[in-house]
């Protein structure tokens, strides 16, 4: 599995592995995870992306003044997230 971002963000190898122990993924799992991307995330990234924003960071007000509020629209944080 390929990780474009990791070098944008300036994450090495050893940092890649602390995420992805963080999130349980191993060897022993990780084919799992490339399924649960491709056949579950990504076709469901906009209303994943809107419900964690709407739902979660919305609720604070310092996220509310960068990303805006649900009605009005999609802001550059939320169409950066979903190229992510």
């Amino acid at each position: 599995m390929e990780y474009p971002f990791c070098e944008l963000f300036g994450y090495d190898q050893a940092a890649i592995e602390a995420r992805l122990r963080l999130l349980e993924i191993d060897n022993n799992n990780r084919s799992l995870a490339e399924v649960v991307h491709s056949e579950i995330i990504l076709p469901n990234i906009d209303s994943l992306v809107n419900r964690f924003y709407d739902e979660y960071l919305l609720r604070y007000d310092d996220f509310r003044k960068v990303i805006g509020s649900p009605e009005g629209g999609q802001g550059p944080l939320r169409r950066k997230e979903r190229r992510r």
